[in-house]
């Protein structure tokens, strides 16, 4: 029987959607969407984080078999983001 998550979350869904909307960094980011997503009930089980997580490494794998390296290390949401790592380090880019 899966686990059931079972935590509450102290802070509201709007000062969560606003650290969201603010967080620097994919894993920060990443982080807080968990806790919403927790907080607004649309995760029940532990399982239902462990599918998420299978899926977006399953589509990143594909995304690097099919187009490389560069594309994968995209972060493609919220708007006009370019890839980090070549922002810190522009050699890599060439």
């Amino acid at each position: 029987m899966p686990k059931k998550i079972t935590i509450e979350i102290k802070e509201s869904v709007e000062f969560l959607q606003k650290e969201h909307s603010i967080a620097k960094g994919i894993h920060k980011d990443d982080r807080i969407k968990i806790l919403l997503y927790i907080k607004q009930e649309k995760y029940h089980f532990q399982s239902d984080i462990r599918k998420k997580l299978e899926r977006t490494i399953r589509d990143w794998i594909q995304e690097y078999v099919k187009i490389g390296l560069s594309t994968l290390l995209e972060v493609k949401h919220g708007g006009n983001n370019t890839c980090k790592i070549f922002q810190q380090n522009p050699k890599l880019h060439n």
